[in-house]
């Protein structure tokens, strides 16, 4: 934890966009070294705020909340507030692709609006992927990665996912021959399939523009703010209302925070 006079390092401040006094805010970073992950080095941090009461009890929660965004080693859960993707990756020791763990980890850390469950039978043995699903809280689920099948062949199955999105069927390389690239593709299409008409943010990732900027890229974006206590349901006639719209405007995602 580190603590900054304001007055005395203005372009400290100034360089991470403080205007408020005391703001307190979380950098998490992604980092790898496996050059087949194409991802090697540092990469800039997301960034996230904290607008909450300042008491220990509230900011010890919301630390607790941050730091645990990402990876689970476990049987996935129910969905969280602001979570509105689940990828569920199985593991294998022996494998035709060699598509590595580490690097769909450092994916699952990257991406802060899902979270990512990896089933393991041998966690000494098993360090390459066999599969993974992904799974959205409006109930659509499809494997988009199977080992030893291509890229292409993979999101083919995937039409389910395509309602609102583009396909991604062209310049998918076979994952045995360009691992690097086949990551590549996989994050941005988890990106891009992750958004839905009606997405949820939760004040976490509100208050965290580079975790929700790359969900909707530069599309117009729809923001509705509702009180705590009202229960957002599916049929619900305000939920209705903004998914009429949503419709409307076909890739113009609209979200509510509650």
């Amino acid at each position: 934890m580190f603590f900054i006079d304001c007055d005395i390092h203005k372009k400290v401040c100034s360089s991470q966009r403080v205007s408020g006094f005391p703001t307190i805010m979380a950098y998490k970073f992604i980092t790898t070294t496996d050059e087949q992950c194409d991802l090697s080095g540092i990469e800039s941090p997301a960034v996230i705020l904290y607008h909450g009461i300042h008491q220990a009890p509230h900011l010890i929660t919301w630390y607790h909340d941050v730091k645990d965004l990402g990876v689970h080693y476990e049987e996935p859960h129910e969905f969280h507030e602001g979570c509105n993707v689940h990828l569920i990756v199985k593991t294998t020791a022996d494998s035709v692709d060699r598509m590595k763990l580490e690097c769909m980890e450092h994916i699952c850390k990257e991406i802060l609006f899902s979270e990512c469950f990896i089933l393991q039978e041998d966690p000494l043995e098993d360090f390459y992927i066999s599969s993974i699903t992904l799974e959205r809280r409006d109930g659509v689920s499809s494997e988009i990665y199977k080992d030893g099948v291509t890229l292409n062949e993979s999101f083919q199955r995937t039409q389910e996912l395509h309602q609102y999105h583009g396909d991604h069927h062209q310049n998918n390389p076979v994952c045995s021959e360009d691992q690097s690239k086949c990551f590549r593709n996989i994050k941005e299409f988890i990106k891009e399939h992750s958004r839905t008409l009606l997405t949820e943010l939760s004040p976490i990732l509100f208050h965290s523009p580079t975790s929700y900027k790359p969900l909707f890229g530069n599309l117009p974006v729809l923001v509705a703010l509702v009180n705590h206590d009202m229960i957002i349901e599916k049929e619900n006639k305000f939920m209705k209302v903004l998914e009429k719209i949503s419709t409307r405007y076909y890739k113009s995602p609209c979200c509510h925070i509650c």
